[in-house]
């Protein structure tokens, strides 16, 4: 709808015949507001693709400082997935290669966990970031059950963690 809020509102107003009342914002406060949050919603995108850009360039702080702004503003399953991916990937590089032997298939989209005994060799810090990447992807599949992308995540995360009942149930 960027952009089209001025022409509509004024539309409608002309096609309902709706006049002005001081109960009700004006015609031309409603543009305002509607120009307004298009301005605000256009930021929040630039967000993103900045955090996106962030992940290409392995910059996974700035990423899930990103993510974390434009959550508390705008919430959505692609959010959520590419906030739980940067989480992710940023374990990965802070834990010893050799926790890690596979690549996994995560995949960036354009409730209190416990981890298994398996993880070891994983500092607390390494794991409480893989579980905040687990929230980030349950948040996404919250918001749409059959978002298979997040799912797909959330086993590899287990797998990680060496939590492999986990990762076989999702």
């Amino acid at each position: 709808t960027s952009g089209l809020a001025e022409e509509l509102l004024k539309e409608l107003y002309t096609a309902y015949e709706i006049k002005d009342s001081p109960k009700y914002p004006s015609l031309d406060e409603r543009i305002t507001i509607a120009k307004t949050q298009d301005s605000l919603v256009s930021t929040y995108i630039k967000i993103f693709e900045t955090a996106n850009y962030a992940m290409l360039t392995q910059e996974y702080d700035l990423a899930v400082e990103c993510y974390d702004y434009v959550i508390t503003k705008f919430q959505s399953r692609e959010i959520y997935n590419n906030y739980g991916v940067a989480l992710y990937l940023k374990g990965v590089t802070m834990s010893d290669q050799e926790d890690i032997k596979y690549i996994y298939p995560i995949e960036i989209d354009l409730g209190s966990l416990k981890n298994s005994e398996g993880s070891k060799g994983m500092g607390d810090d390494v794991k409480g970031v893989f579980e905040q990447a687990i929230k980030m992807f349950e948040h996404a599949v919250e918001r749409d059950k059959k978002y298979y992308t997040a799912t797909l995540n959330i086993a590899c995360v287990y797998s990680v963690l060496r939590d492999y009942r986990k990762a076989k149930f999702y």
